[in-house]
């Protein structure tokens, strides 16, 4: 089921992020577009080096990740993370092309 958090008020959205111990300030848009982003992580089963949820990393940690996955760790918490989860995406792919 997708949820739909364009219809959700701005004290729900944060509680959402809260619970998946996500940054919870920013304008409504902001807040749906990392709940959105997390939803992506979890269906697509991405994780980081140490086997931690994107998501849920502090900002240096998200640059060590970024590093390692070598992607630009320049930037705030949310542009490092899109990069982020757009690498994870392309190795998650390239492995399982590789593996056919």
């Amino acid at each position: 089921m997708s949820r739909q958090y364009e219809k959700m008020q701005v004290k729900e959205l944060k509680q959402l992020l809260k619970d998946s111990k996500m940054v919870m300030s920013g304008e409504k848009q902001t807040l749906v577009w990392r709940l959105k982003l997390k939803d992506k992580i979890m269906n697509s089963s991405l994780i980081c080096y140490d086997g931690s949820l994107p998501h849920q990393i502090n900002a240096s940690k998200l640059r060590i990740a970024c590093a390692k996955e070598g992607v630009s760790c320049i930037g705030n918490q949310d542009e490092m993370l899109e990069l982020l989860v757009a690498a994870l995406e392309k190795k998650s792919s390239n492995n399982s092309n590789s593996s056919c």
